[in-house]
């Protein structure tokens, strides 16, 4: 039969859909149970003794109310309220509090560097439970180690706690006794309170004194600055009007601005007349150009023959030839006249040219003023701007100077009268109970943290027991199905063989149950073979392999002929179970043909169909025999008359014997002890049986400390704890 095995995939699954099992978390507990609770009582017991040698510590608390913006009697910005922010503000205030100032101000009023300090008392110490010689005592402190040791006794015991939404906080103080908590807590408050005064008088003193040094800083600088400016004007003979140094170069460079407008205009009228001139000149139409454009009279009057000549030479042309002497007077009456009109309008261009290139000079001086001016008009802006700067720098030391000045005086007038931003509003009573230690609260704490811890080290044990603790375990792990699990059994000891006659002794107990059950799954993971070969072995000595055998073979008989072989020739049991097995002929004398058949089997019972060989005179090399052709051939017989053959055989890790008889087996049981094999164990002889192809029908789980049902988790309704309703009772009970 192949070998069965779970596939991972499938395990996988199952645990992913079962989750956390509470039943193998109650079953650690379980197991844990004496130890859990011894260790539990062994922590609640220690902080018994811790918690009721402690002593009681009283604490008193005094109420503050700070306020965040206190009156003031100067405009000064106060020093303790540097902070524009609330919040940092008042855990500010809650620093200063803890100050080691307000602890040293609090130990020199109560004069506590004189006295033991109270304010820590001694609780419960290890040192107690030792001899006290073991502890010699220290020397004598100074008194700077006293004051120091009080001070820091003071810092360290304060408790400051604010008041939600609200300026009130609460000053605490723990002590053993409560009149000197109540007395501690109302020190560290009106210390603060002191030291605060104090600290506003000093800074206010301390201003004082810095305005002063400050005013004659300030007023020196402001003359300096006044003088400055005095002598800037001197050095660059500035006068400076109501209406600013600039304002007569202003006017001057308006009105060179307005006459080189004129001359800008001038010049562009000659510009046009001289542009009119050089047109008629290069299209020879003087004549009829310039008389539109120059009104002077001799050139009017010019023109005027001009025109009359030529109007009276062209009327005689119509009545006269050219060469009529009329005509010809004529004619040169009109070359007079135009050669006239030519030298005016000649003169009259030269006259346009000369005073275009007048206007173009006129222009050019224009310009050349408002240039001058405008160089000057710069010069003086930028000695204003300096000037204006240095004036600036007088008028704010002078306004830096006066406001000194007035902070100076108010703050000599309320130098003296300092006030604090904190105030007493419930002084601190003494207690009427301790605040610790709190008894029941650290006992019941106690408890359940030694509860806790002892649970965690029982799941940690847990953890690290390598064992296989319940079937699903080892089908998981060892990768084959579990045939049954057997509860463990009651022995006088190792040499009690009432376990391997058990089925036989009490038919009606849950092993013989457990056995049947086991025989069930035997039988039908072998129905191919006719006559069957059922090989029984584990990983080491101990894990009740005989056992299994003998009472596996004993309930196959009720329904079988069984022959049990017993192969384990190093440690023959089942010999011992007929009585004194050096007399008795077994399995080697078989094989070795010293006696018959019927001389090596035995019948424990003659009215059950039972066989057994034992193992007969151990042979020097046992794997020998076993490996034989004889061996094989006398199994064969054997086979012949029997239903079904078991073999007992060595463990698997002790010896290879197990390896040798598988190859002649047809089914393999696997037998592990629960809580006792590792598993590695286990899967190293389960390996070595699969390598050479045993036929591995499951394994069965030995020695279970509770009734079998119990490890098949929900199933275990139908298991060993209600065998007894249908007629089955714990061993040893009739």
């Amino acid at each position: 039969m192949q070998n069965l095995r779970l596939p991972d995939s499938l395990i996988t699954a199952e645990e992913e859909e079962r989750g956390l099992d509470i039943r193998q978390v109650w079953r650690v507990i379980d197991k844990h149970k004496l130890a859990i609770a011894g260790l539990t009582l062994l922590v609640t017991l220690v902080a018994a003794l811790f918690v009721y040698r402690q002593v009681p510590i009283y604490r008193a608390t005094a109420t503050l109310l700070i306020e965040r913006a206190p009156a003031q009697f100067s405009p000064i910005q106060d020093p303790y309220s540097v902070y524009s922010d609330q919040w940092l503000y008042y855990q500010t205030q809650y620093g200063l509090i803890k100050r080691r100032a307000i602890g040293e101000r609090v130990v020199r009023e109560l004069e506590l560097d004189q006295t033991p300090a109270r304010q820590a008392p001694q609780g419960f110490s290890w040192k107690d439970l030792l001899p006290e010689e073991w502890f010699p005592d220290p020397p004598e402190p100074t008194p700077a180690q006293r004051f120091n040791s009080a001070v820091g006794g003071v810092v360290g015991g304060i408790q400051v706690s604010p008041r939600r939404n609200s300026q009130l906080v609460d000053i605490s103080f723990e002590a053993s006794s409560p009149e000197y908590a109540a007395r501690l807590a109302n020190a560290v408050a009106e210390a603060y309170i002191a030291d605060n005064l104090a600290g506003r008088l000093e800074m206010s003193q301390a201003a004082t004194g810095y305005l002063t040094e400050r005013l004659v800083e300030l007023k020196d600088r402001w003359e300096d600055s006044e003088q400055a400016v005095q002598r800037y004007l001197d050095s660059q003979q500035l006068i400076v009007a109501e209406d600013g140094a600039t304002s007569l170069v202003n006017q001057e460079l308006g009105l060179a601005t307005e006459k080189l407008s004129a001359a800008r205009r001038a010049r562009l009228e000659a510009q046009i007349a001289w542009d009119d001139v050089q047109r008629a000149a290069v299209g020879d139409n003087m004549k009829e150009i310039l008389p539109t454009v120059l009104n002077d009279d001799q050139i009017v009057s010019t023109n005027a023959t001009f025109l009359e000549a030529r109007r009276k030479a062209a009327e005689l042309s119509k009545r006269y030839g050219p060469k009529h002497p009329t005509m010809i007077a004529a004619n040169s009456e009109l070359e007079s006249a135009e050669s006239a009109l030519d030298r005016q309008l000649q003169l009259a261009a030269d006259s346009v040219n000369r005073n275009f290139q007048a206007q173009v000079a006129a222009e050019k001086a224009a310009q050349d003023e408002v240039d001058a001016i405008k160089v000057r008009v710069r010069d003086i802006d930028r000695k204003e701007f300096d000037l204006d700067a240095l004036q600036r720098e007088a008028d704010k030391n002078r306004e830096i100077y006066e406001q000194f000045l007035t902070q100076f005086k108010s703050t000599s007038a309320a130098g003296d009268i300092p006030n604090a931003n904190a105030r007493v509003v419930q002084r601190a009573m003494p207690p009427g109970a301790p605040v610790k230690p709190n008894k029941r609260r650290s006992l019941a704490m106690a408890l359940v943290l030694g509860l806790l811890i002892s649970v965690g080290l029982a799941f940690v044990l847990e953890h690290l027991d390598n064992t296989v603790k319940n079937p699903e375990d080892a089908e998981r792990r060892l990768g084959v199905p579990v045939l049954g699990v057997l509860p463990r059994l009651k022995t006088d000891g190792r040499q009690d063989l009432g376990p391997l006659r058990s089925f036989s002794q009490n038919r009606q107990s849950i092993f013989a149950e457990a056995v049947r059950t086991v025989r069930t799954g035997v039988l039908l993971s072998d129905l191919d073979h006719e006559k069957p070969v059922l090989l029984v072995t584990s990983s080491v000595p101990g894990e009740g392999k005989t056992t299994l055998s003998m009472n596996l073979s004993r309930a196959i008989a009720d329904m079988k002929r069984v022959l049990l072989i017993d192969t384990d020739m190093r440690r023959p049991m089942v010999g011992r179970a007929l009585g004194n097995q050096k007399t008795v002929k077994g399995l080697s004398h078989f094989i070795s043909e010293e006696a018959e058949l019927d001389e090596c089997m035995h019948q424990p019972d003659p009215s059950v169909d039972l066989y057994v060989m034992p193992a007969g005179l151990v042979p020097p090399n046992p794997l020998e025999m076993l490996s034989s052709h004889r061996f094989e051939s006398a199994l064969e017989k054997l086979r012949e008359n029997f239903d079904l053959v078991v073999i007992d055989c060595a463990p698997t890790l002790a010896v290879s014997d197990a390896m040798v008889l598988s190859k002649l087996a047809t089914s393999v049981v696997y037998v592990v002890r629960m809580d006792s094999t590792p598993v590695q164990a286990a899967q190293a002889g389960l390996k070595r049986l699969r390598r050479v192809g045993a036929p591995l029908v499951g394994t069965v789980l030995n020695h279970a400390e509770r009734r079998p049902g119990n490890y098949y988790g929900k199933y275990s309704t139908y298991g060993g704890e209600y065998y007894s309703s249908y007629g089955y009772v714990e061993d040893g009970k009739k």
